[in-house]
């Protein structure tokens, strides 16, 4: 198994075995099961969500995606691994994707019921791109792609809590312009990236400087979870923009309006 260390030139042993397994384990494996569970009584978004985190570590641990940091080049050597690695990332989004579709309780939960503020928070687990910046001060790989995620990363992190406390004070209708513009650059950040991943495996973008750590445990256990959530979070609010502003859920913190923050309980 391909595993980041300190001889691999890597991210280093801490980062790779502690950090980013931890923090997702925090937020997927404990904080979205406990919210989901305790404050919605729903037991089947808190399984979903631990189960989410364990099966992508394991995945992601077996290393079925590539056996180098560096992509090969020749690209159709890597290909099963790249396909592997898409349909790791597209099942989970293809199971939200059919949910909020035929699942009416499940769209509701993120329209209705849950506060966007509390989405907005969530995303402070992109803290996790300073590995990225890493990379670039240790002079392992200076490539734009690199400085791009993990500046912007850390920007959508940084103001990811301080803008919930905004939008559950004042609102999300007053603070919309705030909310859309951080939206645009966390949903920028991860679209131009997976845009740079694929055209380096094409060799179509800065062949020399490989992006095949994506592909690598640990890094790769994070896509299916931390990626995943990055795209939900931005998309419901861009795609329900007008539903979320008029939710009673969202209204500023002390409004007298009737709350529409109703459980729903499954299983």
């Amino acid at each position: 198994m391909t595993v980041l260390t300190p001889e691999s030139s890597s991210l280093g042993a801490f980062y790779s075995y502690y950090i980013m397994p931890g923090l997702t384990a925090v937020y997927f494996g404990i904080i979205a099961p406990v919210y989901f569970y305790k404050v919605h009584s729903n037991t089947t978004l808190a399984i979903g969500f631990l189960l989410l985190f364990l099966v992508a570590f394991v995945v992601s641990y077996a290393d079925p995606f590539i056996d180098s940091l560096y992509f090969s080049p020749n690209i159709m050597d890597d290909f099963n691994g790249v396909m592997l690695y898409n349909i790791a990332i597209s099942v989970p989004f293809s199971v939200i994707f059919f949910a909020w579709l035929k699942v009416p309780w499940f769209s509701d939960i993120f329209l209705k019921m849950m506060p966007y503020y509390v989405m907005i928070g969530f995303q402070s687990y992109r803290i996790c791109g300073l590995g990225y910046l890493e990379i670039v001060r240790r002079g392992l790989n200076e490539d734009f792609f690199f400085l791009w995620v993990g500046t912007l990363d850390l920007i959508v992190s940084l103001t990811a809590i301080p803008l919930a406390l905004a939008v559950k004070k004042n609102g999300l209708k007053k603070m919309k312009n705030w909310v859309l513009a951080w939206t645009l650059m966390g949903f920028g950040d991860v679209t131009i990236s997976f845009v740079l991943y694929f055209l380096n495996w094409l060799k179509l973008y800065h062949a020399d400087n490989s992006l095949a750590v994506l592909m690598v445990y640990p890094v790769s256990g994070i896509m299916p979870t931390f990626v995943v959530g990055v795209f939900f979070t931005h998309l419901v609010f861009l795609l329900n923009m007008d539903a979320l502003m008029d939710a009673k859920i969202n209204a500023p913190e002390g409004d007298d309006s009737e709350s529409v923050s109703e459980s729903t309980s499954l299983l």
